[in-house]
């Protein structure tokens, strides 16, 4: 491995985020609310013709198990459904299947966003605080599915073709980091990336224009006010002389010059959109975001003011106030404060999950139980819904009402790695020990670890606690495993 210069490290941190998932568990369906399909420029052959879409989603997961397992993937559901939601309306003017994207929150507070092969597109935490509306958010999520569509990673990596499918995933990991990992970064340059990096950044650059004009016609087909993109790029704008680490992400790898915001504002101009559609959660989940990512030796409770505020009139801030309290053990403060949201709005799924999952936080047992089964009458067909039921359940030492709710998911959802540890927790819980094995095998192999589970698998068939029925199970099972891992690593799957 090889010494990296000052400057080509900040070459690296520059690279493939101007190139620019948990749970897809959504707070509710995605809907094509009557858009039709946008006609983007057909790229041709010469975009993927060395790089398939099998090997482009390949890489592109990799790419995210390996910041998921380093932590750098915001493991919350509430999040991540609200990402995906509002990600697949934008996307649905593309034309291509629904989940060919993964939107995934990145818990950093740096103001950037980054799309990967495969359709994996990061949002920063630090972005989704810094946005002021959720027509701002969207308008950063239609410029990173461009991005995608257009074929602008595939055929940048196209170049690189000699490099191996691991070699290639660690490279977009690395590079997506943006120098935050160093060993990382050093593996990376050790693979021979920093021959012609420079060119490659302009190369890339001159993307961002393609992804801001074709972003617009796709957001306005999906109801969204796509003068929202001019509005946050011109505020950072503004905001150019605080070029400290929070905005020099977004500063770096998304170039801002007034020609450019004028351009996205008489863009956005020629599609208007008379009545902008939001899904009303964007303030709670901003908060949410900023309270779960605030550094451990700072308080959240430090953003907001000391007295509860009105629930109808700053639901947000609200939200955060009593999300606060609850992470700092304050229950009777978060209890009341999520019960004055949901009592001012019984329809919003987040006030339901937050208000009894505070009720359980603050050991109210019997109350947490009636409020989950208020709750489960009305979004008993919800995924995000479902998947926090179950975890309650076990919780609540109910462990075959909580298979039941996870199930449910499982069918639509089967290599989602949290949901498969709940399972093997509900499944351990009722002594249904080869469902527990084959669950938890789940887990490890769809977060990346197949070595991991293949072990576990094997040390099952070899104990002796198993019939010759359930020891087959187990054989089919781990079969399975080493054939997917065989995939994964050639770069197929």
């Amino acid at each position: 491995m090889i010494n990296a210069s000052r400057k080509t490290a900040l070459i690296i941190r520059r690279l493939l985020l101007s190139t620019a998932a948990i749970a897809c568990l959504f707070i509710t369906p995605a809907s094509a609310n009557g858009i039709g399909d946008i006609e983007l420029p057909d790229m041709g052959e010469s975009a993927t013709r060395g790089f398939s879409h099998n090997e482009q989603s390949a890489y592109g997961h990799r790419a995210w198990l390996t910041l998921k397992n380093r932590g750098i993937v915001l493991d919350d559901p509430e999040v991540s459904a609200y990402l995906q939601a509002l990600g697949e309306r934008i996307a649905t003017g593309t034309g291509l299947p629904l989940g060919s994207f993964k939107f995934f929150p990145v818990a950093s507070n740096v103001v950037n966003a980054f799309a990967m092969p495969g359709g994996y597109i990061g949002m920063h935490t630090g972005l989704m605080t810094a946005a002021e509306s959720e027509h701002e958010l969207a308008g950063v999520m239609g410029h990173e599915i461009i991005h995608v569509t257009q074929q602008h990673i595939a055929r940048l990596l196209e170049k690189e073709r000699p490099w191996s499918a691991a070699t290639t995933a660690l490279v977009i990991a690395a590079l997506l980091l943006g120098g935050g990992d160093p060993d990382i970064t050093q593996a990376a340059i050790g693979t021979g990336l920093a021959s012609g990096l420079e060119r490659r950044v302009n190369y890339t650059r001159a993307h961002e224009h393609e992804a801001d004009r074709l972003a617009v016609p796709l957001l306005a087909q999906a109801g969204i006010d796509p003068t929202g993109m001019a509005a946050f790029f011109n505020r950072l704008y503004k905001l150019r002389a605080n070029y400290d680490n929070t905005f020099a992400g977004i500063l770096q790898t998304h170039p801002l010059t007034a020609t450019r915001i004028a351009e996205a504002k008489e863009r956005a101009a020629a599609y208007p959109v008379t009545n902008p559609k939001t899904s009303g959660l964007f303030e709670i989940i901003r908060e949410r975001a900023r309270v779960l990512t605030t550094p451990s030796r700072e308080s959240p409770e430090a953003f907001y003011p000391k007295q509860l505020v009105s629930a109808k009139s700053n639901p947000g801030i609200l939200y955060g106030q009593a999300l606060s309290a609850s992470l700092n053990g304050n229950h009777e403060r978060a209890i009341a404060g999520f019960k004055a949201l949901l009592e001012a709005d019984s329809s919003n799924l987040l006030f339901h999950l937050a208000y009894a999952r505070a009720l359980q936080r603050g050991n109210q047992q019997q109350q947490a139980s009636a409020q989950w089964q208020r709750s489960e009458a009305l979004f008993a067909d919800n995924s995000l819904f479902l998947y926090r039921y179950g975890e309650a359940l076990l919780q609540l030492k109910q462990p075959k009402l909580a298979k039941d709710a996870l199930l449910s998911i499982y069918e639509k959802r089967p290599k989602n790695p949290e949901i498969n540890d709940l399972l093997a927790r509900a499944s351990a819980d009722q002594n249904q020990l080869v469902d527990a094995h084959i669950y938890k095998a789940n887990y490890w192999l769809y977060n990346g670890d197949g070595d991991h589970a293949g072990r576990q698998l094997k040390a099952a068939i070899a104990s002796t606690e198993f019939n010759d029925a359930e020891r087959d199970r187990l054989k089919q099972k781990l079969e399975e495993v080493r054939r997917l891992e065989k995939a994964a690593k050639e770069g197929r799957g």
